[in-house]
């Protein structure tokens, strides 16, 4: 419905008099959607042809800056997500095909906000494309709740740690992984000696900031592509993948019980 709306202001046939009317009409139905309405040109950066107000509650940027600055919707696609959406748009412009995809996009205040962005090419009477038109709907919510949904399924809710399960799945993972001949795989396990003393003397919510504490120091000895995983109370697990010498190992646990 939004994509349509959208395309009321750029008819050609319609004489002056209603076209005033239907653009006063259209501007009030537009204003009141909950999304961003857009018309893009079909060239490589998708400059801006018209974008509706509410751009400027979502992202920051008010409409004459899109409108000034053609560019400025590259500028604002996160640096992971810039080459799929420019391929997404480019394939679009190509062979026709309707634009759905999500992204995010960085707001004049620094944050990103995640968008689904949907569009259809719009052609002429003689079918030669004209445009892309669409919206942009902020889908942030949908996003923050599936992340949250995916940490507490992985993530020891405590220390920020891996889990159990997330922790078995690596470790599945590591074991099936093709390696050069010799290459390991490692587990260590740590406990906390005495940890029951300190929750009997100072209560659990010490207890917990210690283990913490103890989840951060474990984070700063291990390798980036290692996990470290809290299994239960006090009790802690490495994985470290691709092991050359096993000394190496001993290393990494004299590390650990040092810090």
């Amino acid at each position: 419905m939004a994509a349509g709306v959208a395309s009321i202001v750029f008819e050609r046939e319609v004489a002056a008099g209603e076209r005033r009317e239907l653009d006063r009409r259209y501007r009030t139905l537009v204003e009141q959607l909950p999304l961003v309405i857009y018309v893009d040109a079909l060239d490589a950066a998708s400059s801006n042809i018209f974008t509706s107000r509410q751009i400027e509650g979502l992202l920051g940027y008010s409409v004459e800056d899109w409108r000034n600055d053609h560019d400025l919707f590259v500028k604002l696609l996160h640096p992971e997500d810039k080459a799929r959406v420019l391929e997404a748009h480019e394939r679009t412009h190509a062979t026709h095909e309707p634009l759905n995809t999500e992204y995010r996009l960085k707001a004049r205040d620094g944050h990103y906000v995640w968008i689904r962005d949907a569009g259809v090419v719009v052609s002429d009477e003689n079918g030669t494309p004209m445009y892309l038109q669409g919206y942009l709907l902020d889908i942030s919510p949908e996003r923050e709740a599936e992340e949250a949904l995916r940490r507490q399924a992985l993530y020891d809710p405590l220390t920020g740690l891996a889990n159990r399960a997330h922790f078995n799945d690596r470790l599945g993972r590591a074991i099936a992984a093709i390696r050069q001949p010799g290459e390991l795989t490692a587990i260590l396990f740590a406990d906390v000696d005495g940890f029951k003393g300190v929750n009997d003397r100072f209560e659990h919510h010490i207890g917990d900031a210690v283990l913490c504490a103890l989840a951060d120091r474990l984070q700063t000895v291990i390798r980036g592509a290692d996990t470290a995983a809290r299994l239960g109370g006090d009790e802690f697990a490495v994985i470290i993948e691709r092991v050359i010498d096993p000394s190496d190992v001993s290393i990494v646990a004299q590390r650990i019980h040092e810090t």
